[in-house]
């Protein structure tokens, strides 16, 4: 199946009141984001789509009971752990551009995004 443009892209900007995405873009799934999830993967063009969507790259992954919330990574890291210097640079500069928020410190839900 062709698309005429990225399915992120579509998933992220179409649709109408019932089927237009309107979650979380900084939620956990399984203690990460889904740019934390792209950026482990190496996909440059969905990292690019969620930022341009407004996720946040400052965000870190949320700690298991037990661990330190600060020892959380964040896309970023993430990226350069894999190697992939193309990520690497479009998340450095997205961290400068994007104002820090206000992140849970600790407990459960540690490291969401708070506002």
């Amino acid at each position: 199946m062709a698309y005429s443009s990225h399915p992120l892209q579509e998933m992220l900007a179409t649709g109408d009141e019932k089927t237009l995405f309107n979650g979380d873009l900084n939620g956990f799934v399984n203690n990460i984001t889904a740019l934390q999830m792209a950026a482990m993967a190496g996909q440059t063009e969905c990292v690019a789509l969620l930022l341009k969507a407004k996720a946040d790259p400052h965000v870190k992954e949320s700690m298991n009971y037990g661990n330190d919330p600060e020892d959380g990574k964040t896309a970023l890291e993430f990226a350069k752990e894999a190697g992939y210097d193309d990520i690497v640079e479009v998340l450095e500069q997205s961290e400068k551009d994007t104002p820090y928020g206000w992140y849970v410190p600790s407990g459960e839900g540690n490291n969401a995004k708070a506002f």
